[in-house]
């Protein structure tokens, strides 16, 4: 068993037995990170994920009968989750180029970069 697996059944199968599954307790570290995963399969689940997260404090047992109760039934898809952009990657290549040239720690020349850029914007 996997998270993907207890997210599929939240979001699309609906079975609601995968608590009493010995595994359960050592796949899912909180009630929180279901949620996070929860909220990666559709975006319309966040304000409801987030009322229920401030008001109730909920184990992860309890937080997954809640979710299988509560969310609807979709079609499964895939998890969009945030990706780094190549634009980044190309970033840090230089970064770590010009570190190595000047024997400077990659934060330093992250933060006079960002220093030189504030002060041609002024």
């Amino acid at each position: 068993m996997h998270i993907f697996d207890i997210i599929n059944d939240i979001c699309s199968v609906k079975k609601g037995n995968l608590h009493s599954d010995s595994e359960f307790v050592n796949v899912v570290p909180s009630g929180y990170m279901l949620q996070r995963w929860t909220s990666m399969v559709d975006r319309g689940f966040i304000q409801q994920l987030n009322e229920t997260s401030n008001r109730y404090q909920l184990d992860k047992v309890e937080m997954y009968k809640m979710l299988v109760s509560s969310i609807p039934l979709i079609k499964r898809r895939r998890f969009k989750y945030i990706k780094k952009t190549k634009e980044n990657e190309k970033q840090m290549k230089t970064y770590e180029d010009e570190a190595i040239k000047n024997e400077l720690s990659l934060r330093e020349v992250k933060e006079n970069t960002e220093l030189l850029e504030k002060i041609k914007g002024i």
